[in-house]
């Protein structure tokens, strides 16, 4: 094992590939721009005026770890970006697909369901905050309601109107016209993949149909907008998720046959 890490590490400095000079470009890129996200006021102040503009569309989960509602190892990173972006005002603009709003309202009624149709009294809240099981909303109720008696209808009525919420931090609402017919079938083709990519994955997290034609939606909508040749600042946009699943699937595409 020893002389086959030190083979392949010796060959991967001795012979260019296509594959070696594009993750090479891909670090140079990711190294750029986290110095042009944390440096100080003057530089980003240069950096600002030599950016291109920049689409980045949120990802669900993006979006809930913003809005507290989601526990995952990147939500602090992604608090942190949007906090940089409109810090230094870059020109950058943070959308959410209507497609992705279709997808928050539908889950955050779910997330809601098991709190509605009865009374909770603090002192159960107490007990129910021990459960692991709770989904975030849930658990942010019971810590809401263990301190003072709350009613669960007022608290769901502030994820109700989405938009809304989301103005806050300066997200915008992403609409298009398209060619359905043309663009539906290319669609499908790639739910088709992505589906069989997820459900061979040795410890399978089955995604159902309604979040697979989502996430295919808007990559297909990114895609559209990218420029494949251009570097990671002047790509024209991205599609920014915590999904892991998502990133693992993009990234075998990128290394695949198809390139």
């Amino acid at each position: 094992m020893r002389d086959e890490a030190l083979q392949a590490v010796q060959q991967f400095f001795s012979v260019s590939t296509p594959r070696r000079t594009q993750y090479i470009t891909q670090l140079l890129d990711g190294t750029f721009t986290f110095f042009a996200l944390t440096v100080d006021k003057v530089t980003s102040a240069y950096l600002r005026g030599h950016m291109a503009p920049l689409n980045l569309f949120l990802d669900t989960n993006f979006i809930f770890d913003i809005l507290g509602l989601h526990s995952n190892p990147l939500t602090d990173v992604s608090r942190e970006l949007v906090e940089v972006i409109d810090k230094h005002n870059f020109p950058f603009t943070l959308y959410y697909h209507e497609a992705t709003l279709s997808e928050l309202q539908r889950t955050l009624k779910g997330l809601g369901a098991p709190l509605r149709g009865r009374t909770w009294r603090p002192a159960l809240s107490r007990v129910a905050m021990r459960q692991p099981q709770l989904n975030d909303i849930e658990r942010l109720y019971h810590e809401k309601n263990a301190e003072s008696q709350l009613n669960v209808d007022v608290f769901l009525s502030q994820f109700e109107n989405v938009p809304e919420l989301l103005m806050q931090y300066n997200f915008k609402i992403y609409r298009e016209a398209r060619d359905k017919d043309t663009e539906d079938l290319e669609r499908y083709e790639l739910i088709a993949e992505y589906k069989e990519y997820v459900e061979s994955a040795p410890r399978p997290k089955l995604k159902s149909y309604p979040a697979l034609d989502h996430d295919m939606t808007v990559r297909l909508t990114v895609a559209r907008q990218r420029e494949p040749e251009a570097s990671a600042l002047d790509a024209g946009a991205f599609f920014l998720t915590t999904d892991f699943t998502g990133i693992r699937s993009v990234h075998r595409e990128c290394s695949g046959p198809r390139q």
